[in-house]
């Protein structure tokens, strides 16, 4: 097969980007078409020129945001489809596969779909050739072998997943360029970072909410980041482990008011991004010892100098001290932070060959052409 239909599956995940798209008082009488343009225009993280880049192979792909009730709701009554109040996104999605007939149905988010329904689309459905899943976080491995292909973001990830005889790609995240069309920089900010502090994400997250504590205590870093206001499974993981570091196991931004802003999506997060000198990234604890989250690909693409903990394969991503800065320590990270903030000319030029390595080998539109390829290879092998 040269070419075929494919759907991503994806979800937004996060209220902010939903509360903006409510805001609009006309959301109410747009068509599913516009309001989908709508969250495009907004730039999210998942909702990029993917589909876009896959047309322009030869391809028919179609983006699916199975988790923004108005939007898919919007869908349903337009193509006379039922569904229940309970189980509306299984009930809709399915529908839309129904409809849309692809070849290939991508799972960006394994979470839009029960494991059961998932494995039973084939049979359901003869139509669907290949069924594939993105992976970013380690788990549910004995759940998905019925997937064709996973897309495993870290080398570890594709080892886990190999272990369990699944076929595995190494995908790693990427940069969408037509996002930042700017060489302006406009220095507001000198050390930022965005994104999740950590606080009750368990104990993946254990690591960036301390470090993120003691850089605010030490440094003048700022803050956009978004919080679960609950406590409780963090405090179940440590209160006996850290019994005196228990007392600050709260929300960062209500430790740090004065540092900390709400979260930025999109468009607005790369106008942080550029607006910066230095922007700090910290993996998830289940990286282990392997990097290569969106944030190093987001940063380096808007043109600010990364400062990030490191990995036994960083090496296949940036030359370290040159494209970016990596850390060991808290220690570490702010002596390299007050280094860089004290040698502009050093911090600009690491800056530009970070965006230079990012433009050159993690674009989106590269990642989709080693993606296209490897569907090719599956359907040879059909």
């Amino acid at each position: 097969m040269t070419n075929y239909k494919i759907i991503k599956i994806f979800g937004m995940h996060y209220s902010g980007i939903e509360d903006i798209y409510l805001s609009n008082p006309n959301h109410n009488i747009l068509s599913y078409d516009d309001k989908r343009n709508f969250f495009r225009e907004l730039k999210p993280l998942h909702f990029n020129n993917f589909s876009i880049y896959m047309n322009d192979l030869g391809n028919h792909c179609e983006d699916i945001i199975f988790d923004i009730k108005d939007l898919q709701t919007t869908w349903a009554k337009e193509n006379n489809v039922n569904y229940s109040d309970i189980n509306w996104k299984e009930d809709i999605l399915i529908k839309q596969i129904e409809i849309l007939k692809p070849d290939v149905v991508y799972f960006h988010d394994i979470a839009a779909m029960s494991h059961e329904l998932r494995r039973s689309l084939k049979s359901l459905y003869p139509f669907i050739k290949l069924v594939i899943a993105f992976r970013g976080y380690p788990g549910y491995s004995k759940n998905l072998k019925d997937v064709d292909l996973i897309l495993a973001c870290t080398p570890r990830l594709k080892a886990e997943y190999e272990r369990e005889n699944i076929k595995a790609f190494l995908f790693y995240h990427s940069f969408d360029d037509e996002l930042v069309i700017t060489n302006n920089m406009n220095y507001k900010n000198e050390f930022v970072y965005t994104g999740s502090t950590g606080y009750d994400w368990g104990s993946g997250h254990f690591t960036r909410y301390w470090y993120l504590i003691e850089l605010i205590k030490k440094t003048n870093i700022k803050l956009w980041v978004r919080e679960n206001q609950k406590l409780e499974k963090m405090y179940e993981d440590y209160k006996n482990k850290f019994p005196k570091n228990f007392q600050y196991l709260k929300p960062i931004t209500k430790m740090f008011p004065d540092r900390c802003q709400g979260p930025v999506f999109g468009k607005d997060m790369y106008e942080v991004l550029q607006n910066s000198k230095i922007c700090l990234n910290i993996h998830t604890d289940m990286a282990i010892d392997c990097v290569g989250n969106m944030r190093m690909f987001e940063a380096t693409g808007a043109g600010t100098c990364l400062l990030t903990d490191t990995g036994i394969n960083m090496k296949d991503l940036f030359n370290e001290n040159s494209e970016v800065v990596t850390y060991s320590s808290v220690d570490e990270c702010i002596e390299k932070m007050n280094f860089l903030l004290n040698n502009e000319k050093i911090r600009q030029e690491i800056a530009l060959n970070g965006k230079k390595r990012t433009l050159k080998d993690h674009t989106l539109k590269a990642r989709c052409n080693q993606f296209d390829n490897e569907i090719q290879l599956l359907f040879k092998k059909k």
